[in-house]
Parts: C-alpha cells; structure tokens; sequence
C-alpha cells in the first residue's frame, strides 16, 4: 500500500484548517491585532493576487501535476477533487462561515441594536 496518499490527505486537511479555518495569529506579540482574521487573510492585510498568494496557490498544482499524470483513473479523480478544494482559497463556504462570525461577533449585534 502507498503511504503518500493518506499522507497528503493529513497535509491537505491541516493546511486548510490552519490558512483558511482557524483565526488569529499564533504570535502573542500582535496584541490581539489579528483575532478576527484567517492566516490567508492575514497574509499581505487581505490584498489578493500578491507574489505570496500565487506563490500559496501554484506550489501545491505543481506539486500534483506529476503525480496526477501517474495515477490510475478513479484515485486520479479523487486527488483532483481534494486538490481543488484545497486551491479553492476563499469559496462560499468559507466565506459564509467568515460574514457569519463577523456578523454574530459584532459588539452591536450581541447587544440587539443597530
């Protein structure tokens, strides 16, 4: 049996929780600066299409590519599913999530005025 496809499904899984699911910032030096925000968020204050965004988002296609072109039909298939999930940065899941939070954090919210 191959190790590295359950291998990359854990790398996959903890790279998505920790960029675009957990908040904050494991740093204590920020003073709570960053509670609010995912680490892909964080990175560069939010402004998309940065180097560093492109580079987060093209490392993992060219690292699937040769192993895409290897593997039989249906894991093929799987692991295109996965990584796209994974490439897909700011979906309407995770944004839903995102407005939800930010709505029902709101300290104006909490109190039931406007």
């Amino acid at each position: 049996m191959c190790v590295f496809p359950p291998t990359r499904t854990v790398a996959l899984q903890f790279t998505f929780w920790s960029l675009h699911w957990k908040r904050g910032s494991p740093f204590w030096e920020d003073q709570g600066e960053y509670l609010d925000r995912t680490m892909w968020e964080q990175i560069d204050n939010g402004v998309p299409w940065t180097n560093a965004r492109k580079f987060l988002m093209i490392v993992p296609i060219v690292l699937y590519v040769p192993l895409a072109a290897r593997l039989p039909p249906l894991p093929h298939v799987v692991a295109t599913a996965r990584s796209a999930a994974a490439t897909q940065t700011r979906g309407s899941f995770t944004h839903a999530r995102a407005l939800v939070i930010q709505i029902t954090a709101h300290p104006l919210a909490a109190a039931g005025t406007s």
